[in-house]
């Protein structure tokens, strides 16, 4: 019964004219950026995002049905400049409003680029506590160590976190949630081992 409305809707989708091509590229774009190890596989699929984007705005809903057009937000508001997450954000803002996009998707792009901007204004100041800095760094490479795409596995996952539990505990107890100007400039995935 639960098959049946997943096909009822790719049926409906076909009979309205949607663009199952773009649909499924999207998907497949995607899908590169979540699983690949490949640095160059993973900004080549992003920058046909973009260029998509450059040269048919959003695809709505009508076009590529609602799971491609909420993840091609994901694809094109995650990567990149903050202007260029700007032009995303305007234009998916605009379609939640006519129903267009997803709304969810642009609550995503929204909070992701205001997430962005923090960053960026954090990034002109030296943190305050560099101390704090350095145990954040070791516990994010720590837990990421864990958490890569390929090589997982959930046991050491587990471990890890009941393992890193404490001193995150100890972190929020003395400090609350750590600001970017109390410690920098955050730990970036590139800088895990």
């Amino acid at each position: 019964m639960l098959l049946l409305f997943p096909i009822a809707n790719f049926l409906l989708f076909q009979m309205q004219g949607g663009d199952t091509v773009l649909a499924a590229r999207i998907q497949q774009l995607v899908q590169i950026v979540l699983t690949t190890n490949d640095d160059k596989q993973e900004e080549a699929a992003e920058a046909e995002g973009k260029e998509i984007f450059r040269k048919r705005g959003l695809p709505g809903i009508a076009a590529v049905g609602d799971e491609a057009a909420y993840e091609f937000v994901l694809l094109t508001c995650s990567p990149g400049p903050v202007e260029f997450q700007k032009r995303v954000l305007r234009k998916a803002r605009e379609g939640a409003k006519r129903h267009e996009v997803p709304a969810d998707a642009a609550s995503y792009c929204e909070a992701h680029v205001r997430q962005e901007t923090v960053k960026a204004k954090a990034k002109k100041h030296a943190p305050s506590n560099a101390a704090l800095r350095e145990q954040i760094e070791r516990l994010f490479k720590a837990d990421q160590a864990v958490r890569k795409k390929n090589e997982f596995d959930m046991e050491k996952m587990e471990r890890t976190d009941r393992e890193l539990r404490s001193p995150l505990e100890a972190i929020f107890a003395k400090y609350g949630v750590p600001k970017y100007r109390m410690w920098g400039r955050g730990p970036h995935p590139a800088s895990s081992p």
